[in-house]
């Protein structure tokens, strides 16, 4: 996923993080602990990279929004097996929102949204 990011067009960049979205529905949740640096690296980066560097509005909301989605699914598949984990990781997790909330970016509103109500459950806990 995270070979050659900075290289990838941003239509590749959107296909990666979907493809990793779709991959987790097959990651079983006693296995997801261990994943969590590589997908928090991933997200990072799609998060982080389309907030300064597309220039298209639209395609950075896209990524922005699988990327949240991506971030949001894989936290429930962790959580199902053991939310201390999620806890020990939670200021890693909220850090990578950031970049979506410090965006010029006027047009991401679902994907804030999204992020949103991705913390109001962790928050609900």
């Amino acid at each position: 996923v995270l070979n050659q990011w900075p290289k990838r067009s941003d239509r590749e960049k959107f296909r990666v993080i979907k493809c990793l979205r779709a991959m987790l529905k097959f990651l079983p949740s006693s296995d997801s602990p261990r994943y969590l640096p590589q997908i928090m690296a991933a997200i990072n980066n799609a998060i982080s990279s389309s907030s300064s560097v597309i220039p298209d509005r639209e395609k950075a909301c896209q990524i922005h929004l699988i990327a949240v989605s991506t971030l949001y699914d894989f936290i429930k598949i962790v959580t199902s097996h053991d939310a201390s984990q999620v806890g020990e990781n939670l200021t890693t997790i909220v850090v990578a929102l950031f970049p979506l909330f410090e965006s010029k970016i006027e047009d991401c509103n679902l994907a804030r949204q999204h992020a949103v109500k991705m913390l109001e459950w962790l928050a609900s806990g």
